[in-house]
């Protein structure tokens, strides 16, 4: 799925944060992406999650940062 795809699935549930695997070409990693109010915070699987302004993002952000990449959700995260 797309990153559209991932926020709609994202908002469409009142959930804290989902694990999901970021595929872009053959490379693949591990995120977290947690939503608080209006914005969204992506933290890789392997760093403390610090909601800085480092890891935050609004919307707009968001969808322009991770465009051309491709999502599978791993798991809802509390």
């Amino acid at each position: 799925m797309n990153i559209e795809q991932v926020i709609e699935k994202f908002d469409s549930k009142l959930k804290n944060g989902l694990q999901i695997t970021k595929r872009k070409g053959i490379l693949t990693s591990t995120w977290v992406i947690y939503k608080r109010k209006e914005f969204y915070y992506f933290f890789d699987i392997c760093e403390e999650f610090m909601f800085d302004s480092n890891h935050c993002y609004s919307l707009e952000e968001l969808m322009f940062e991770f465009e051309g990449s491709f999502f599978e959700i791993d798991m809802d995260v509390y």
